[in-house]
């Protein structure tokens, strides 16, 4: 048998070290894509050959060199989509596509790239780095140095993208947005370590060719509690991005921004600070005395401003404004609160024709609200991505004016829902594009669940959350789940056992449980041919974990069984038989 074996691997590897010698340097990579498979299967059976054995250490050699290979193609991409975004990977991605991918596609690619950017010259400012480093041409700046580094200026006119990544900078400590930034197309404050004022945010309109704003609060505080009406000025601004401030209400001037196409506001609502925001309030007659700095001062009208007005909202979503239909080329949408906002402006969200992503919170809104957002989002057929929410602070609300809904975005491929809803809706079996769903606090039943779910033909991710499913059994049927790759359950009370039957789930890799007691275990994982990990995380206990061990070792997929906590911490004692043969 060994004779045989190293007879074929001989032969196969010759051939590939001849071809490798005969084709120039840029097309090995596409040569080993082509081997990978055959060489993987060599070299697992000739593990057990010596060094000494020359085939042995020619099959061990290319597999090095293919695995190098490999992960240089994936640090590549890695690099493109931290440097241009993730949109321009899979626009070069899709050029590549029919073909096995290769190192100097992507190489040259991110040469011609850099090569365009060092026109307009693009400067990294780390900690302790001196302002010299910005030449006459520099354009874009990524800021990470301490606002006590500069020993020269420079001409902040210039500058057409800033991205902060550390203190506020010494020449903008009055308003972050400065007509020293007049020219600014690009404001990314997300990463900023310091707190944007309301003062910022009102000098905005300084910024009149701003293209990109996005702004976070940083160490869970936000001063942030309304957009300016002189916001409707930026009539070239495409992205706006606030998450997690104190803003409730939008402005009527939105909807004069005709070329936005991503708008987030998600509000913070944080209940337990309610009390420090009123306590606040009564320091008032203090707050324009010169003893108070001007952080704190900013802080205490942002908090006055929360006690008294943000938190009636109730929610993360804010109220949208008459007239959103006219933004016509809008694509992104979120947070809207439908409680708050007018049912002639819910109505309007139907005439957002290239719409593609839809977060709406439902909590405490009536049922004909509700029935006004779903016919709305029917028209919708771009939308792609539809999270709705019906949790708040005063308990979860319910989804079940779902089954109203009779034609669904026919492009749908994400759709979250938070809410109670018991069962799932008829039109969810017609979602034949959906890729990923996620289900939290939904209390789903036994029964039809799995039947509907497992039908999804295109389904690559299934996440339950929170009760989302109150069975005891989570059994995937002989041919359901054809394309599913990864299936996450958090925090099931009732889950006791995940079950896979021969022919279920074919494509599955990757499996994640957390705060669960599988007292049955997880049964048949022989029958998942492409299984690559199984995850359980905090507070997830499994039944005769050792025999799971074991399983995974027997496994010819090779899989990983990753623990978050100690390995007593998981393991729970149970009568529970293993994977059947």
């Amino acid at each position: 048998m060994t004779d045989t074996v190293l007879s074929i691997a001989k032969s196969l590897v010759g051939s590939a070290v001849s071809k490798v010698a005969s084709v120039a340097a840029e097309k090995m990579v596409l040569l080993l894509g082509v081997q990978k498979e055959i060489c993987q299967t060599l070299s697992r059976q000739l593990m057990k050959l010596k060094d000494r054995h020359r085939i042995a250490i020619q099959i061990r050699n290319l597999r090095t060199r293919i695995e190098e290979s490999f992960v240089r193609l994936e640090l590549l991409k890695d690099l493109m989509m931290k440097l241009f975004g993730e949109e321009v990977l899979k626009k070069q991605m899709r050029e590549l596509e029919g073909k096995v991918p290769q190192v100097d596609d992507l190489a040259s690619y991110l040469r011609t790239e850099l090569n365009e950017r060092r026109e307009e010259n693009f400067v990294f400012l780390p900690r302790g780095t001196d302002y010299e480093a910005v030449q006459g041409n520099t354009r874009h700046i990524a800021f990470q140095g301490s606002k006590y580094c500069s020993k020269i200026s420079f001409d902040w006119s210039i500058i057409r993208s800033l991205t902060m990544f550390a203190e506020r900078p010494v020449e903008l400590e009055h308003s972050v947005c400065s007509s020293q930034l007049r020219m600014l197309r690009v404001l990314d404050l997300r990463d900023a370590q310091f707190t944007i004022t309301q003062n910022d945010v009102n000098n905005i309109v300084l910024l009149r060719h701003l293209k990109y704003l996005r702004i976070a609060r940083y160490n869970n505080a936000s001063y942030i509690y309304s957009l300016p009406k002189s916001i409707g000025r930026l009539d070239g601004l495409q992205t706006l991005d606030l998450d997690s401030t104190n803003i409730s209400t939008l402005p009527t001037q939105i909807t004069k921004l005709r070329s936005l196409r991503s708008l987030r506001c998600m509000k913070q609502y944080d209940f337990s600070s309610f009390t420090t925001c009123l306590t606040d309030t009564l320091c008032l007659p203090m707050i324009f005395t010169p003893s108070v700095s001007t952080s704190d001062r900013a802080e205490k009208i942002a908090n006055l401003h929360l006690a008294t007005k943000s938190f009636r909202s109730k929610s993360n979503g804010v109220k949208v404004p008459k007239g959103i239909c006219r933004l016509r080329d809008l694509q992104i949408l979120g947070v809207v609160d439908i409680r708050r906002t007018s049912s002639r402006v819910i109505k309007e969200l139907g005439q957002l024709s290239k719409l593609r992503k839809l977060y709406v919170v439902t909590k405490g809104s009536t049922k004909l609200k509700c029935e006004i957002l779903y016919t709305a989002i029917q028209k919708l057929y771009s939308l792609e991505s539809l999270h709705m929410d019906a949790v708040g602070c005063r308990g979860i609300g319910t989804l079940e004016c779902l089954d109203s809904v009779s034609s669904p975005p026919p492009l749908l491929r994400t759709l979250r829902l938070n809410g109670s809803l018991e069962e799932l809706p008829n039109w969810i079996e017609r979602l034949t594009h959906l890729r990923k769903f996620y289900l939290l606090r939904t209390k789903l039943k036994e029964g039809k669940t799995m039947l509907i779910l497992g039908a999804l033909p295109n389904l690559m991710l299934l996440h339950f959350c929170h009760n989302a499913y109150l069975g005891e059994k989570l059994v995937f049927k002989t041919g359901a789940f054809p394309n599913l790759r990864t299936l996450v359950t958090f925090n099931l009370d009732q889950q006791r056992d995940i079950r896979f039957e021969d022919g279920s789930s074919p494509q599955l890799e990757k499996i994640e449980i957390g705060r669960c007691r599988l007292e049955s275990g997880i049964i048949g994982i022989i029958h998942l041919p492409r299984l690559k990990e199984i995850s359980v995380e905090y507070k997830g206990k499994v039944a005769m974990l050792a025999q799971l061990e074991g399983e995974v070792n027997a496994h010819p997929n090779c899989p990983v069984l990753r623990m978050a906590m100690d390995r007593s911490d998981h393991d729970l004692a149970g009568n529970a038989k293993g994977s059947p043969p």
